[in-house]
């Protein structure tokens, strides 16, 4: 009699042979050696649908409020000869977003993610776009608090994203490997499914009433609501 394998959460090698399985081609011990084309689609699917998922911002990939320090100081001289020392800050490492939080401190400020105009250490800075330059004045920003949402690898995924993601890849790989329009509907109804499941679990649940509406969460960044009103997760604070 087989040995039947314990239970264990899905892993990228076990969605890529969900993905082979689907068209009826047999499965791989070890997706990012092999040479076959089929994996090799498989696996870029799979990953673009997870990128394109977190992208959207998420209850397991998404922060608010995150303090982060300058990566360095450079001077600055404006058309009217004044100058400013400016802290430069620049987006975290494996952040697939980086917004800057509304708070008191940073309200009204017109600040992006892109890159520098002058400064060349980083590829990207947080640009003031209201006075054009590459960093913030030091004075008034000894640090910066941004909304981050976060890339994360497959097998920190939870379960019901692995399985969204697992499905959407496959109804791609159906269409693009076999073209089977009925293979493909039926994947879509599983997609629709576990799209459920997924918002259900970690999508952001806004409660806004007449007493908390909507400029308050366009304010507060969109927060999720609570018995006593929209949640600001920013007034506490973690570095990085």
């Amino acid at each position: 009699m087989p040995d039947i394998s314990p239970l264990a959460p899905t892993d990228e090698l076990g969605s890529v042979n969900t993905l082979l399985a689907a068209i009826g081609e047999s499965p791989v011990n070890d997706h990012t050696t092999s040479q076959r084309a089929d994996v090799i689609l498989a696996v870029d699917l799979l990953r673009r649908a997870s990128v394109a998922l977190q992208t959207r911002g998420w209850k397991f990939n998404k922060e608010f409020g995150l303090e982060i320090a300058p990566t360095t100081t450079i001077a600055w001289v404006g058309a009217d000869g004044t100058t400013d020392t400016l802290n430069v800050f620049v987006p975290p490492t494996g952040a697939l977003r980086s917004e800057v939080s509304s708070t008191v401190a940073q309200a009204g400020q017109d600040i992006v993610v892109r890159p520098p105009r002058v400064y060349s250490g980083q590829p990207l800075v947080f640009y003031d776009r209201w006075k054009n330059r590459d960093g913030l004045s030091s004075t008034d920003f000894p640090q910066l608090h941004i909304d981050v949402t976060w890339l994360f690898d497959f097998g920190y995924l939870p379960e019901e994203a692995i399985r969204f993601i697992t499905l959407r890849a496959a109804r791609q790989f159906i269409q693009q490997a076999v073209g089977s329009q009925e293979l493909a509907g039926f994947s879509q109804q599983d997609e629709a499914l576990a799209w459920r499941d997924l918002r259900w679990a970690y999508g952001e649940d806004d409660t806004y009433n007449v007493f908390h509406e909507g400029s308050v969460g366009a304010f507060l960044g969109r927060r999720p609501g609570g018995p006593s009103g929209v949640i600001d997760p920013r007034n506490w604070t973690r570095t990085v």
